[in-house]
């Protein structure tokens, strides 16, 4: 699991297939894409005339802890984060990675951000499943204004229930 999201040698940290948040351009990507075994296919989404995001399809060859979707964010023609879901729960995530630097839990979202590998991630903020919710990796820029992470607390959970 720690393999899958760190960065191999012939990539800064962060990056997913060689593609580099905040430097590999979106035909870069779209390059890298269509050439790759485990992408079957890819969409550049339009908005206003400006290419805004791309999404993938898997062939089926990549890893199983990747599931159904896979996508880019794009700005300025160049790719800002690469969002990654899967079937990791987020407790097996905790004990590969340990405790999450920054992140919040809301009534929305739990997000936890591991500045030191390039990524955050993100799970549905349940109390009574918390450590099975799947995770989605989103590779990107960490240095974001998130106070220091705080385990869920069970009077969190008490409100969240609650509503």
């Amino acid at each position: 699991l720690h393999e899958a999201f760190t960065a191999p040698i012939d990539c800064d940290s962060p990056c997913f297939l060689g593609v580099e948040p905040y430097v590999t351009t979106v035909d870069e990507a779209a390059h890298i894409l269509q050439s790759h075994p485990w992408i079957a296919g890819i969409d550049i989404l339009d908005q206003q005339m400006r290419r805004v995001a791309i999404d993938w399809t898997w062939t089926g060859a990549q890893p199983s802890l990747l599931n159904w979707y896979g996508g880019m964010t794009i700005r300025d023609d160049v790719v800002v984060s690469v969002t990654l879901d899967t079937d990791i729960p987020w407790g097996e995530f905790w004990l590969a990675f340990g405790r999450p630097q920054l992140g919040k839990l809301d009534f929305g979202q739990h997000i936890g951000v591991y500045t030191e590998y390039g990524f955050l991630i993100r799970t549905q903020p349940s109390c009574f499943d918390f450590w099975q919710q799947p995770v989605t990796v989103i590779i990107t820029n960490t240095d974001l204004p998130y106070p220091p992470y705080n385990a869920m607390q069970h009077a969190t959970c008490d409100l969240i229930a609650a509503r």
